[in-house]
């Protein structure tokens, strides 16, 4: 290969190295945590709905302890007792669930499982036995506020002391729309940095069905090879009624 072809071929993967976009501009170890998350489209990310059998009957959101957080490391040493400080998350392709932001304050520093039954009215029952309105609230008692904003964002507030590697966990309730989920964080001139996390992309279907080799069948019949049946969302299989 001749020099001046050698250099428009090294010229050429560079470009093409940087044209690869950028997710997140954090050099921090900011991360999702996950467990048993799965993303279908107009599916609950991070929680459970149950919804009303009629007009007239309520529904219930679950949620645990860390389905799914978002997890954000302290940028230095921050003493916010006395001066909190708040920044933004905005997800695509998806809306944030005020009642299930309620359901986790209820279950406040515990760890497992807690339901909130809401009516038809949007209120539901705290723990003392009051009627209250979903607002979509979220305090984590050490210092970490989430809020719902709008169905596109929430507001994070942090009023305690951090330290460098400390992290703000941020839990993440939603409801998947269509295409790739996708969180970003706007950090500018707090205690985190800014960065864009996709959460996945959704699957209208529940299971795929792929051939091993592509066989040709005459009306005679014949044998098709064989077939590999996926789920596109966890337990699909354990879940259907049709198996």
């Amino acid at each position: 290969m001749k020099l001046r072809q050698k250099l428009a071929t090294v010229m050429a993967a560079a470009m093409v190295v940087t044209a690869v976009p950028v997710v997140t501009s954090a050099t921090t170890t900011n991360s999702l945590s996950m467990s048993s998350v799965s993303i279908m489209k107009d599916g609950e990310i991070g929680f459970q709905y149950t919804p009303p059998t009629s007009t007239t009957t309520t529904s219930t959101y679950t949620v645990s302890d860390a389905d799914l957080s978002l997890d954000l490391e302290a940028k230095g040493t921050y003493n916010l007792a006395s001066n909190s400080q708040s920044f933004f998350v905005t997800i695509e392709n998806g809306e944030f669930s005020k009642a299930a932001y309620d359901a986790r304050n209820e279950l406040g520093t515990n760890t497992g499982k807690h339901s909130i039954v809401v009516n038809k009215a949007g209120q539901y029952v705290d723990s003392d036995g009051n009627t209250q309105n979903v607002r979509g609230y979220y305090n984590d008692g050490q210092g970490v506020e989430v809020e719902v904003v709008s169905k596109t964002e929430i507001k994070v507030t942090v009023a305690k002391n951090l330290t460098p590697g400390s992290m703000v966990n941020v839990p993440i309730y939603a409801v998947a729309k269509s295409g790739d989920v996708t969180l970003t964080v706007d950090g500018t001139d707090t205690v985190v940095t800014s960065g864009k996390y996709v959460l996945g992309t959704t699957s209208s279907k529940k299971l795929t069905a792929t051939a091993s080799e592509a066989t040709k069948i005459s009306v005679d019949g014949g044998k098709v090879g064989k077939v590999v049946v996926s789920e596109a969302t966890k337990s699909a299989l354990l879940n259907s009624t049709n198996a």
